[in-house]
């Protein structure tokens, strides 16, 4: 399992892997790990999951499908998988999705760094776009 000085690794799915979204966690000293290192850009959700799970990783995603996707909650409980859905309105760029984790981060790392797989968690931006504080971290409960 690969660690940094933050003690987790988080990985980026297709839909999160951008240098706009990469670069500020990077710049916080996360380590980021790229779907696209790893995966084709159609790579199927229920093959990345287990190989991120193995590697101790976190994954990130704004996919909310795979919530509810019986063969992809199936990959996440079998795979004992760590999850961060990131919410995304059509009209938020996704440097606000950064900038909303980098504030949110020791939340995050919090969350993460106490829960016992299979655990998810959603990132949700303060409700007010005015507020400079960090967004919350909920815990996402599987049934």
């Amino acid at each position: 399992m690969q660690r940094t000085c933050l003690g987790l690794v988080f990985y980026v799915d297709q839909n999160l892997d951008s240098n706009k979204f990469v670069k500020p966690l990077k710049a916080l000293g996360v380590h980021v790990e790229r779907h696209r290192d790893h995966f084709a850009s159609n790579e199927a959700d229920v093959r990345w999951i287990p190989y991120t799970a193995q590697k101790g990783w976190v994954a990130m995603t704004t996919d909310k499908k795979i919530k509810l996707s019986e063969a992809e909650r199936q990959a996440i409980i079998q795979a004992q998988a760590r999850m961060l859905f990131l919410h995304q309105k059509q009209d938020l760029p996704i440097e606000k999705l950064a900038a909303n984790f980098v504030k949110t981060f020791p939340e995050i790392r919090q969350f993460f760094e106490g829960c016992v797989a299979p655990c998810l968690a959603s990132l949700r931006r303060p409700s007010d776009p005015r507020v400079k504080g960090p967004g919350t971290v909920y815990e996402i409960r599987l049934k």
